[in-house]
C-alpha cells in the first residue's frame, strides 16, 4: 500500500500529464480518436477517485489540490475536443475541493454531473412510463 505521500506526488503527476495526454488522445479527431478518449476519461476517472480517497480521510495535500484544480482549467480550455466522456470528472473533483465556488467555464449545463451516488450513474437510463 501506498503511503498519503506517494498517493499525493502520483495526483500531482498526472494531473501535470492530463493536458498532453487528451491532446495524444484527440490526435487529428481521426476515427479512433473516441475510442481513445475513452481511454482517457477512464485514467482521468481514476484521478478522481484518488482525489476523493483522500479528501475523505484528510489527507489530500495542498500541491494535489492545486494541480487537480489546475489540470481541470486545463482540459476544458480544449473547447475543440468532445468532452462528454471526463467532464464529470471535472465537475466531481471542483466540487469536492472547492464545493462553495462557482465555475463559469464549462461548455455547457453541468448540473447534475456532480452527482456521484449510483442513481446518478449514466451508464444505463431508467424510464418510469405512466399508464
Amino acid at each position: 500500500m501506498s503511503s498519503y505521500y506517494e498517493r499525493n506526488n502520483g495526483i500531482v503527476n498526472d494531473c501535470y500529464e492530463a493536458e498532453g495526454k487528451l491532446r495524444r488522445a484527440w490526435g487529428w479527431g481521426d476515427s479512433k480518436a473516441y475510442e481513445r478518449l475513452q481511454r482517457f476519461a477512464s485514467w482521468f476517472e481514476d484521478i478522481w477517485l484518488e482525489i476523493d480517497d483522500l479528501n475523505d480521510d484528510g489527507q489530500l495535500n495542498d500541491r494535489a489540490e492545486c494541480a487537480a484544480l489546475l489540470a481541470c482549467e486545463e482540459l476544458l480550455t480544449y473547447t475543440h475536443i468532445p468532452c462528454e466522456d471526463y467532464l464529470k470528472y471535472i465537475v466531481r473533483i471542483r466540487c469536492c475541493l472547492r464545493p462553495n465556488e462557482i465555475w463559469y467555464d464549462y461548455p455547457y449545463d453541468v448540473t447534475g454531473l456532480e452527482d456521484t451516488s449510483d442513481e446518478s450513474s449514466d451508464d444505463g437510463m431508467m424510464f418510469h412510463m405512466e399508464v
